[in-house]
């Protein structure tokens, strides 16, 4: 029973990192990340796989199996690069969004200025 609560519990885990990546906008993804979003989903996928594998196989004890399964979904998804992707990609839907809320303000601003009407003496 534990190792099926380690089992939901870490694929669990490695689902909501691929999540997180997915949820990003793919377009800005593309222009400031360093890895694309498929070569994480790969590493996760590939992670977990091998994290299941001598559990299902039944190579090894639960309790072995459980710590290796543990271990590889920490691999999947504590990795620092995939980790500054996610953030580079934030950072840079703030900027953009900044960007675009200041041209909005200043659009704004001139056709407010355009609207003013002075009576001649």
């Amino acid at each position: 029973m534990g190792l099926l609560i380690v089992l939901v519990t870490g694929i669990a885990v490695a689902g909501t990192v691929a999540f997180v990546v997915f949820s990003q906008p793919r377009l800005v993804w593309q222009d400031s990340a360093e890895h694309s979003r498929w070569f994480w989903f790969a590493w996760i996928a590939v992670s977990v796989a091998v994290g299941v594998a001598p559990a299902a196989a039944g190579v090894v004890s639960d309790g072995v199996a459980a710590v290796w399964l543990t271990a590889c979904c920490a691999f999947a998804a504590l990795q620092p690069a995939l980790w500054t992707d996610v953030l580079e990609v934030r950072r840079d839907v703030a900027r953009r969004r900044r960007v675009l809320l200041e041209k909005r303000e200043s659009e704004e601003a001139r056709v407010e200025a355009g609207r003013v009407r002075w009576q001649g003496d």
